[in-house]
């Protein structure tokens, strides 16, 4: 099929996921690529770990970090979780566009951690415990990314034909 056949097609409308395909996605990974943007208009990106309590995405952030800076300012932020390996019939990831806000209660705060370190380093793992002193010590702040748009891309609904696999990213 050619482009004058097709016409213009977003990948969205052949390859996006379901509502609860986002969310399990995003359940399954512990990694986001943030972006927001400071008072000069610089875009300020990292990749932090994230946990999801009732589709709610809650970010560990330090005191010093530039996200939570521009989130006072006034930022949106954007996170992104890309999952792809080289294929190029296997990428997916979902982008999220909104709104960072400071979690106050600290309760809420201590179950994100509790959960984020369960996921990331579960039982037994050698730097469980230095990454929840440093919590204590230097990172007690927690950011939620409030979605205000979502766009998914799951390319493995896209190319199931057999030439496709072979292309690389």
């Amino acid at each position: 099929m050619t482009r004058e056949y097709l016409g213009n097609v977003k990948l969205g409308s052949v390859a996006s996921m379901t509502q609860k395909g986002r969310w399990v996605f995003l359940e399954r990974h512990h990694e986001i690529a943030v972006s927001s943007v400071d008072a000069e208009g610089v875009i300020y990106c990292s990749p932090v770990w994230y946990t999801i309590i009732d589709q709610r995405i809650f970010l560990p952030v330090d005191q010093a970090s530039k996200h939570f800076q521009n989130i006072e300012d006034g930022s949106k932020m954007t996170g992104v979780v890309f999952v792809g390996g080289e294929e190029l019939c296997t990428a997916r990831g979902v982008q999220i566009q909104g709104q960072g806000q400071l979690v106050t209660d600290p309760a809420l705060r201590e179950r994100c951690l509790d959960q984020l370190v369960e996921k990331i380093f579960g039982f037994g793992h050698p730097h469980k415990q230095t990454y929840i002193e440093y919590r204590e010590s230097f990172d007690k702040n927690t950011l939620e990314l409030v979605p205000d748009k979502m766009i998914t891309w799951d390319l493995r609904k896209t190319y199931n034909l057999p030439m496709y696999t072979s292309r690389r990213l």
